[in-house]
């Protein structure tokens, strides 16, 4: 897991569902370092993404914990 991933994934753990400008403005990452990197843990299964009303796409973690 890349520090951008751990990153994202902490701050999930510690606040629960946000959208992705939450994370950009809470972390102050780039959008080009910030969705490879939510893309990535998707991939994992370690967050996934619901639709929230009205059309908003909110991210939370799925339970699964990576490896330390």
């Amino acid at each position: 897991m890349t520090q951008d991933e751990s990153e994202i994934f902490n701050l999930l753990s510690k606040t629960g569902p946000l959208r992705a400008v939450q994370i950009h403005k809470t972390l102050h990452m780039g959008f080009h370092r910030l969705y490879p990197a939510i893309s990535r843990l998707r991939k994992q299964d370690f967050i996934q993404g619901r639709k929230q009303f009205p059309n908003q796409l909110v991210y939370e973690r799925t339970g699964l914990k990576p490896p330390l």
